[in-house]
């Protein structure tokens, strides 16, 4: 049986990059984040694309985070504080549902005197 991400054991990672990723056709802006970590003495590495906008980082190199690793595979990590593209992916459809409905209500009362 699988332990849950939200379970698996926490340590600390040291930040190697931090690099601005610009957006693209069919992606956002995004930061790409290298870092590696140690559990009883064997290193390892990880990686995650954090959504956080460009004026907002709060990455640095040579920072520490805390990641939580799988404890079969220590080699399988995440970032649990990552910002994902999800919020602003919905955001944005909320934006053009907005305004899609607004448009159908303004051309429905437009021809009404």
């Amino acid at each position: 049986m699988s332990i849950p991400k939200e379970q698996w054991p926490t340590t600390d990672a040291l930040i190697h990059s931090v690099e601005w990723i610009p957006p693209c056709r069919n992606d956002w802006g995004h930061y790409s984040v290298k870092y590696s970590y140690s559990v009883e003495g064997e290193q390892y590495t990880g990686k995650f694309n954090d959504y956080t906008d460009q004026t907002n980082s709060y990455l640095r190199p040579d920072g520490v985070i805390s990641i939580r690793y799988r404890p079969d595979k220590r080699a399988k990590n995440y970032y649990p504080e990552r910002k994902s593209a999800t919020v602003r992916r919905l955001i944005s459809i909320g934006v053009g549902l907005v305004f899609a409905i607004s448009m159908i209500w303004y051309q429905s009362f437009k021809g009404c005197h």
